[in-house]
């Protein structure tokens, strides 16, 4: 009896860490909100002057362009405060320097106040743009570049952010170009001044706009990252790289419950206002990410399920708490302005048949979806739902279907159909039967159950299991097939 205590509190402190981790994952992403994670940072000012940032494109040999070409790349400034620094300088022949510059003055009396990027040849500034060309140029906002040295017709175009300006210019057969953003070591062109900026999609085209080199920079080593086209190196001194802000966990902040096994502590993430919103037996906790601030409210009536599964959701149609239970008709709802649950209850059902299931609420016809689950030994394919309007769990066996399992992964891919992948479990759905790890995926039918096996991993190299919750990359959804 003691040791199967031990085991119940080590499988909950689990349930819980696992729940934090799924949750910190989803929010990374909905706060950051790109399609693709990439992208290199640039240390800046704020770090002393040997730990700013260098990313440099020709670190073996220059590129030879004779007849011109055109660099594009994805520009972002941090903060306009102290942005005076060299996003780019291009050093064609080892003699002459191309330099874009961000120059944001801070006093007051600067008659040029509005003047923002330039372009610096050799010492004389030869193109500027300012804020009100530069339209929708703000902090933390990504904007398009695009530069194109033309020595056909001695010409150079400046393209940001759809402003264009071209200027002429007497190449005298350079052909020899050195590329780096930020900061650089060559000899008389070394230079510190970076501003607080972000690049990404960094692309080259021949003079006939035939791409040439493609960095997206994203995979990358330590201190090298490689275009898409060539296989060409560029090394990165000092890199703060986006990527690996979903590749390495950070701890944010951590929660202490008095008593977990009497508090039973639900959570769940309000994307709409970026808060986590956690819950147990008398109070509910909104901790807001951007702020970091973490807001209490005591209930006053009533009382959430007592269940040691994670059954909470964020309705931002009711801008309420929902919380089910199988064994109960009625959701727990808790309305933040009258601070209160819907249900009187103190009801212990933290042995419930169906731990570690996954699911689903769909807030706008206020229906849970669940699938799996495990208790009292056994393993389940039943697939609940349960519609607020007919205050009634319908219940549907897939096991001809998916075999029983729990810690399966789910998420909704279209309108009907829920994706349903992996998991721990038996074909009998007994534990004692030599249980084992799934790695197949499965489309369910949300409307007419309708089940399609859609592939299968052979053998990964190394064992594991899933979060309950699936976030599905719908711009790659075709690999599925």
């Amino acid at each position: 009896m003691i040791l199967k205590e031990r085991k119940m509190r080590y499988t909950y402190r689990a349930i819980i860490k696992s729940i934090f981790l799924f949750f910190f994952l989803i929010l990374i992403w909905e706060l950051k909100g790109y399609d693709r994670v990439n992208g290199l940072s640039f240390y800046s000012h704020e770090s002393n002057r040997d730990q700013r940032t260098s990313l440099n494109l020709t670190p073996e040999k220059p590129f030879d362009f004779p007849k011109g070409f055109t660099l594009s790349f994805d520009f972002c400034l941090h903060s306009r405060a102290s942005a005076f620094g060299y996003v780019l300088r291009i050093i064609g022949d080892d003699n002459t320097n191309f330099d874009l510059m961000s120059n944001i003055p801070q006093l007051e009396d600067f008659h040029e106040t509005d003047r923002e990027l330039l372009l610096v040849i050799k010492s004389q500034t030869i193109i500027h743009f300012t804020s009100t060309e530069l339209k929708r140029f703000e902090s933390g906002h990504w904007v398009p570049v695009n530069m194109t040295f033309n020595p056909e017709d001695n010409l150079i175009t400046v393209c940001i952010n759809g402003s264009e300006k071209t200027v002429p210019y007497d190449f005298q057969k350079l052909s020899k170009y050195k590329f780096f953003f930020g900061s650089n070591d060559l000899k008389e062109f070394t230079n510190r001044d970076v501003p607080p900026m972000s690049i990404k999609e960094v692309q080259i085209f021949n003079h006939q706009q035939k791409p040439i080199y493609y960095w997206r920079l994203d995979k990358h080593s330590d201190n090298d990252v490689f275009d898409e086209l060539k296989q060409a190196r560029a090394t990165v001194v000092n890199p703060m790289w986006e990527i690996d802000d979903y590749t390495k966990w950070k701890k944010v902040k951590t929660f202490t419950f008095l008593n977990p096994q009497q508090s039973f502590p639900q959570v769940t993430w309000d994307k709409y206002r970026g808060r986590f919103i956690i819950a147990d037996v008398n109070t509910v906790y909104t901790y807001h990410m951007e702020t970091g601030e973490l807001d209490t409210i005591k209930s006053l009536s009533g009382a959430p399920y007592l269940v040691k599964i994670n059954q909470l959701f964020y309705s931002h149609k009711r801008d309420e708490l929902v919380q089910y239970d199988f064994v109960e008709k009625d959701f727990n709802l808790f309305n933040f302005n009258k601070k209160q649950w819907s249900q009187q209850t103190n009801k212990d059902n933290y042995l419930s048949r169906f731990r570690h299931h996954s699911s689903y609420y769909d807030d706008e016809s206020e229906t849970v979806y669940a699938m799996g689950g495990y208790g009292y030994y056994r393993y389940s394919s039943w697939f609940w739902i349960y519609n607020s309007a007919s205050r009634q769990w319908t219940r549907h066996d897939l096991t001809g279907h998916i075999h029983p399992r729990y810690l399966a992964s789910m998420g909704l891919y279209q309108d009907s159909l829920f994706l349903y992948f992996g998991g721990y479990g038996t074909e009998s759905g007994l534990q004692q039967e030599s249980p084992h790890n799934y790695y197949d995926l499965y489309s369910i039918n949300r409307h007419n159950q309708h089940v399609t096996k859609l592939w299968e991993i052979d053998n990964p190299d190394a064992a594991y299991l899933n979060s309950n919750s699936l976030i599905i990359d719908k711009n790659n959804v075709n690999q599925l097939y």
